[in-house]
């Protein structure tokens, strides 16, 4: 190849240098979680990278997210392009690389026109009057290259104003810059919640106290929700309430149809029938005795029902629910008896910490490189003889 061809080939690869970027940091993690953070949930594998390149005149920040869930990967990118120029002219500042980059920018762009003005005048001249002009765009590209080197890295954390790119929170492990080039992977140890775990619960129950005959009436009725099954429980409630609900209520007339007494509340009715008593010293016994058969026999209540001492006249009955949790418990009502929740249902959750495994790369990229086979190229042009 000819000291001209090689020449214009200098000239063609610092033009191409201006549309590639000079400086390049990749960051990837991956990590993974539970399918709306419950422990039972489907794994979730996510994996996050994210660049920053930086050209002449413009970066390009760009982020990609892969989740997979049930062998299916789920793909999503964001990008966006920020020109220098049109910062200085919107915001009239720059950062501190930006404005670096730019510099070499308009130098590169003088190099590239002193190139075009020697290949103008080696149509008219003979290449050895030019030899000296040649060799000063080669010094003056060589010391682009240096100052781009030696300037890249301060440049960069001045913008970010601190050496660490990222430190785990609970180590002592860190990631310094420390030269234009860098390649480290770290675990960011307990960083994120990968699910919670059921850790304490408690049963609610409640004490009923019943009354008489004389102060029960027709369509008198409790309602009682049933606490919550595994389906229902949420860990980021304290309050998990279950939709199976029930409604005792009483029938005290003689009648061929309860349909007219039944108060039709939301949920499964359980009829009490007590059409056959009288005020007598123990009706409130035996309609606890029938409300607790009732109940039993209900093969789809989620309760535990048992008769409780008492000291008064009226007796007591206490219902506990089969599902742990927080519920609504004896909750609507229409009736003359009296509760008390003895012991109120919980949940108690603990979050189970995971890791982001972390890799962080940084180093001048392919404009820089095509830069410096630009530089070789116009040092073959001048220096061909002696090869």
């Amino acid at each position: 190849m000819s000291r001209n061809a090689l020449f214009t080939a200098g000239i063609i690869l610092l033009v191409l240098s201006l549309f590639l970027p000079w400086f390049t940091l990749t960051i990837s993690n991956d990590y993974m979680v539970r399918d709306n953070l419950y422990e039972d949930g489907k794994k979730i594998d996510s994996e996050w990278s994210g660049y920053e390149k930086y050209y002449l005149d413009h970066n390009n920040d760009g982020t990609t997210e892969d989740t997979t869930k049930n062998g299916e990967t789920d793909s999503q990118y964001y990008g966006n392009y920020s020109y220098y120029r049109e910062s200085m002219e919107t915001n009239g500042d720059i950062d501190s690389l930006p404005g670096f980059l730019y510099s070499i920018y308009k130098i590169i762009f003088v190099v590239i026109a002193l190139s075009f003005i020697v290949v103008a005048f080696e149509a008219f001249s003979s290449n050895d009057d030019l030899q000296s002009m040649k060799l000063g765009i080669t010094l003056l590209l060589t010391v682009i290259i240096l100052v781009f080197i030696t300037g890249v890295k301060e440049s960069y954390l001045a913008d970010k104003g601190d050496p660490v790119m990222v430190a785990s929170e609970n180590s002592n492990e860190y990631v310094n810059m420390t030269s234009p080039i860098g390649f480290n992977k770290i675990t960011l140890n307990d960083t994120f919640t990968q699910y919670y775990e059921l850790t304490n619960f408690s049963y609610e129950k409640i004490v009923l106290t019943i009354p008489n005959y004389n102060n029960t009436w027709d369509g008198s009725w409790f309602s009682i929700r049933a606490g919550p099954g595994p389906d229902d429980l949420e860990w980021d409630s304290e309050y998990n309430s279950s939709t199976k609900q029930y409604y005792v209520w009483f029938l005290k007339s003689e009648t061929n149809n309860s349909d007219d007494y039944d108060p039709n509340r939301g949920g499964t009715g359980i009829m009490i029938d007590i059409s056959d008593l009288s005020e007598t010293e123990d009706s409130s016994y035996i309609i606890q005795n029938r409300i607790l058969q009732g109940m039993i026999n209900n093969a789809e209540t989620s309760f535990s029902v048992f008769s409780e001492p008492s000291e008064q006249s009226e007796s007591k009955m206490s219902i506990e629910m089969r599902d742990y949790g927080a519920t609504d418990g004896f909750y609507d009502w229409s009736w003359n008896g009296n509760w008390d929740t003895i012991v109120q249902g919980t949940t108690t959750y603990e979050a189970v910490e995971g890791d982001f495994n972390v890799v962080f790369n940084w180093y001048p990229s392919v404009g820089f490189f095509v830069t410096i086979i630009s530089l070789l190229s116009f040092l073959g042009s001048i220096f061909r003889e002696y090869f």
